[in-house]
């Protein structure tokens, strides 16, 4: 009867937490079809690579503890509030100085990525933004150590929304050449409304407490490696695109990438849920179980993959027009390479669980490694669709480690796992 109990409280935080993504990341997705619509291809292919770029930087200020934190919750309960007031001034901290470099360095950046200094101070706008992101993940991160999926659910649909209803504000009552540049504030500076409101709620104050930062980074330093690692192959397409090809093709590729975020969408929200209770189900069933229960996901995500490749054609003529028809066999090859996380990404999580998260480390820096060759490869011949393709083959060459190292290179992980839960 626990058993039971425990298995239908995750279904239902699963329920929960997917049911939130869906609600945010459609908040999000209606933002990007209100961009693309209103920019067209060239120049929204800019937009998404300034905003690349900026993910890429916040994901530096993160240094990996966010996801190290919810582990490090779910252990000690006891001290909720000081490692929240910990981990918010570390995160201030390593975000300002991480934001004074992008400030002085945006002339470099600009100038490199697009041949001109135009976009100087766009740069130096995400340099101010980088705070305010890098604490809104602290909240995010806390209330899911927590197991406060709906309230973790909620933030992010906040965040989402009031992010759209900006956009709209601008596309109704701007002239159409401020649109570009506001459309960028909206999206930088939302999280900072969100921020001063949780500071107030919470009580956070500016207080560190070293020895929770200390254990919080113990597993962090390998996440932030391995993070660094992901994000700069989530965003290499898209600079290789600029670079190796044209405003055009990026902006193709970015349209069909933001449609076929459904698979991403359903990966986060499972990985969410089962990350802070990976200590109690490995103290209960070994390795090989967990892979087993986590592979009957499969037959239902090539169904949906079948699915949204048929109806591909209609999908992006409705939500983008006619101007984004090519992104069409983008979208189908993404949806390919996208199914691979819904299955795999939950396996990796018994990684952090049994101290061998720097094979994680090694598997996404291989991943961006022939990322990279791909794309150098293939961008210039096949364009958006040879970023598409270089994406599936990186997911390929990871799902082959990731599940055959668990099952061939250790079979004595089961009793591993129970020891370091």
């Amino acid at each position: 009867m626990f058993k039971t109990k425990i298995q239908s409280q995750t279904v239902r935080d699963i329920v929960k937490v997917l049911t939130g993504n869906i609600v945010a990341q459609g908040l999000a997705f209606l933002a990007t079809v209100l961009v693309s619509r209103d920019l067209g291809p060239a120049r929204y292919g800019d937009f998404a690579l300034i905003v690349a770029i900026f993910t890429f930087c916040t994901q530096l200020s993160d240094f990996g503890t966010s996801t190290s934190y919810v582990r490090f919750l779910a252990r000690h309960r006891d001290a909720t509030d000081r490692a929240l007031n910990s981990l918010v001034t570390f995160k201030l901290l390593t975000g300002s100085a991480l934001g004074v470099l992008i400030w002085f360095s945006a002339p470099m950046v600009s100038e490199y990525f697009f041949n001109t200094g135009v976009y100087v101070k766009y740069f130096r706008c995400t340099a101010l933004a980088l705070v305010f992101h890098s604490i809104l993940t602290s909240f995010i991160a806390h209330l899911q150590g927590l197991e406060r999926f709906r309230s973790y659910s909620l933030l992010s649909i906040a965040h989402h929304g009031i992010r759209l209803v900006s956009m709209l504000a601008i596309t109704f009552g701007l002239h159409a050449s401020a649109h570009f540049q506001y459309f960028l504030y909206a999206y930088f500076f939302v999280a900072a409304l969100l921020v001063i409101v949780l500071v107030v709620r919470w009580r956070v104050r500016p207080v560190m407490h070293w020895a929770y930062i200390r254990e919080i980074y113990s597993l962090g330093f390998w996440i932030f490696l391995s993070s660094v690692a992901v994000i700069l192959m989530m965003r290499i397409d898209v600079v290789m695109l600029q670079k190796l090809g044209d405003p055009v093709q990026t902006g193709l590729y970015s349209a069909a990438s933001n449609l076929a975020m459904v698979f991403p969408l359903i990966t986060m929200s499972i990985t969410a849920t089962l990350m802070p209770k990976m200590d109690g189900f490995l103290r209960d069933h070994s390795v090989r179980d967990f892979i087993r229960r986590t592979g009957r996901l499969t037959k239902y995500v090539l169904g949906v993959c079948l699915a949204l490749e048929l109806a591909s054609p209609l999908v992006i003529k409705l939500m983008f027009g006619e101007a984004y028809r090519d992104s069409t066999s983008v979208f189908g090859i993404l949806l390919v390479s996208y199914m691979f996380g819904i299955v795999i990404n939950p396996i990796s999580l018994i990684y952090y669980q049994v101290s061998r998260a720097y094979i994680l480390t090694l598997v996404n820096w291989g991943q961006l490694l022939i990322g990279y060759v791909c794309n150098l490869i293939l961008i210039p011949r096949f364009g958006a669709d040879g970023a598409a393709m270089s994406s599936v083959l990186l997911h390929v060459f990871s799902s082959s480690i990731i599940v055959g190292y668990l099952y061939v290179v250790q079979p004595t992980l089961p009793a591993t796992a129970a020891k370091h839960a």
